[in-house]
């Protein structure tokens, strides 16, 4: 219970900080505050994995087991990670415009359960293995051997899944998934339950990263798919000349984090903002 209101008081301060700043001609600060409120807001609108928002009393009163409060809670923040990204008709990228013709910046909500000591104790049996630049060539290589001249051109795609991590249930969400914000319109700690895996447990790369695993290794063995995981990103390596390539690549604007194919002729292009 102590830490709870240990991150509340955090939340706050670092919100009485940020108005300090915007008021000192700074905004940037308070700006990245409402922009991980907006797009905490969002994930409850669209039923990505989070709950619905709870005041710090309704949190003790719907998760305390016999007046005790089991839960570590962990405070939410944002980093700007460049911009939005789209994909053109030629299947190269370029920057995401709003109605304004500004371009939009990319935010990732992280929930620090670092600084609440969690990841500190957490033990990981499982290993990561990870796909590295040499995949490309090593499959060119491949068909070089297998068709020397006769070798066809080859097509470099990269897949993203859609709100990956959130798309993996997390068992012990009520210990393990309460995050919280600040809200800078009601000047209070906002809490939620983080359904699917958060972004930040230690743990959640390694559990995420069995189901990429999973879908490469039927793809390869079931389906002569060239392709490997990195996390959420499928590298997919592909005749130039199949039909469902052409097809792919031939559709109309796509949405940069939209599935599908994002490079061709030899363009090795971002399907997704990251």
């Amino acid at each position: 219970m102590a830490y709870l209101k240990i991150c509340e008081q955090t939340l706050g301060s670092q919100a009485e900080k940020a108005k300090r700043q915007a008021n000192a001609g700074d905004p940037g600060p308070l700006e990245l505050l409402r922009a991980v409120q907006d797009k905490t807001s969002s994930e409850v609108d669209t039923a990505h994995h989070i709950g619905a928002v709870m005041t710090t009393e309704e949190l003790i009163s719907a998760y305390s087991i016999d007046g005790i409060f089991p839960v570590r809670v962990a405070p939410r923040f944002g980093i700007w990670q460049g911009y939005k990204m789209v994909i053109k008709k030629d299947g190269l990228e370029s920057h995401l415009k709003d109605e304004k013709g500004n371009t939009i910046r990319k935010l990732r909500c992280i929930d620090d359960f670092k600084v609440n000591g969690v990841n500190a104790q957490t033990m990981l049996a499982d290993k990561l293995f990870l796909p590295n630049l040499e995949l490309p060539a090593r499959i060119g290589a491949e068909f070089f051997n297998k068709m020397g001249n006769d070798a066809p051109e080859l097509i470099l795609g990269l897949d993203d899944l859609f709100a990956a991590y959130r798309r993996v249930p997390n068992a012990d969400s009520k210990r393990f998934g309460i995050v919280g914000i600040y809200n800078l319109d009601s000047s209070s700690v906002d809490w939620h339950e983080v359904l699917g895996l958060p972004f930040g447990l230690a743990s959640a790369p390694v559990i995420f990263n069995r189901l990429p695993a999973a879908i490469c290794a039927i793809a390869r063995v079931y389906c002569g798919v060239a392709v490997d995981a990195f996390f959420d990103d499928f590298i997919c390596v592909d005749r130039a000349d199949t039909p469902i390539t052409e097809k792919k690549i031939s559709q109309a604007e796509r949405p940069a984090n939209a599935p599908g194919p994002a490079a061709r002729n030899g363009h090795w292009t971002r399907s997704h903002p990251s």
